[in-house]
């Protein structure tokens, strides 16, 4: 599932010293694409693709929560032969709600890197990034898309927990 591999201490210098400790996470993890899970406006260029998928660990196909964000075609399928996108994400884990959000570019036939921008829970103040790979690309989900992120982050040692205003 998670492996936590060590802690960092950085130092940042201001009117005192302040140290933060950030927590290192290593994630293999899966997401299965379905019709149900799904919705596209179509494969040219601007049309959008909303997401609301499962996550699962890689390694023990435990269901571990879900990624829900969209995508935007920014090269389509008539203008370069594959289909392009931009994309904006939240992975967000069910045992403890914590989550953290991925963005950038993706095309289904290379692995490509996406910056792993923030976190909640266990991952506040995550920053890193998130490989992206595409196991099984089915055009119509039947059988379902399977996509790999391979994820490097930091998040801080000790999460921020703010109340809730009333």
């Amino acid at each position: 599932m998670l492996t936590l591999a060590f802690a960092l201490f950085a130092r940042a210098q201001s009117a005192g010293e302040v140290k933060l400790e950030y927590t290192q996470f290593d994630l293999q993890l899966r997401e299965i694409e379905t019709p149900e899970t799904v919705n596209s406006t179509g494969t040219t260029f601007g049309s959008d693709v909303g997401l609301n998928n499962v996550i699962q660990d890689f390694r023990t196909n435990e269901t571990l929560g879900r990624l829900q964000g969209f995508c935007f075609v920014t090269a389509g399928l008539t203008v370069t032969g594959q289909i392009q996108f931009e994309c904006l994400g939240t992975i967000i884990f069910s045992a403890d709600n914590s989550s953290f959000s991925i963005t950038g570019p993706f095309n289904p036939m290379i692995p490509t890197d996406q910056a792993v921008i923030g976190g909640t829970g266990r991952f506040s103040g995550a920053t890193g990034v998130a490989r992206l790979s595409t196991l099984v690309n089915s055009p119509t989900d039947v059988p379902p898309s399977i996509f790999a992120f391979n994820v490097r982050l930091f998040a801080l040692a000790r999460p921020i927990q703010l109340p809730a205003l009333r």
